[in-house]
């Protein structure tokens, strides 16, 4: 088989398995540390230490869209319905944007 077509095929097999096993842990109420780092980077002092009581639902939310950019911001109050939404249940959400590979 073709080299590139071998290392393709692992390529896919292992993101499949890492896939799967996100799937699962979701399943059972947890995801690795790795992944809930990624969603409490961001958050405020405060948010920090309530992200690892583990009663509520914690959402990170990420856009690379830049309303500073925009000049109708058609996105900018997206990440607050969505906070209201999640804060009616005691549920919790902490919002980030970023372009060009920066965090703003």
């Amino acid at each position: 088989m073709n080299k590139v077509i071998e290392q393709a095929t692992k390529n896919i097999k292992l993101r499949s398995e890492y896939l799967l096993c996100n799937r699962k842990q979701a399943e059972q109420g947890y995801l690795a540390c790795v992944n809930l780092a990624h969603t409490v980077v961001f958050c405020g002092a405060g948010k920090k230490s309530t992200m690892f009581d583990f009663i509520y639902v914690n959402v990170g939310i990420i856009s690379a869209y830049n309303d500073i950019l925009s000049a109708h911001q058609p996105y900018q109050n997206y990440p607050n319905q969505i906070k209201t939404a999640l804060k009616t249940d005691c549920h919790r959400a902490c919002c980030h944007s970023y372009y060009v590979g920066i965090f703003i």
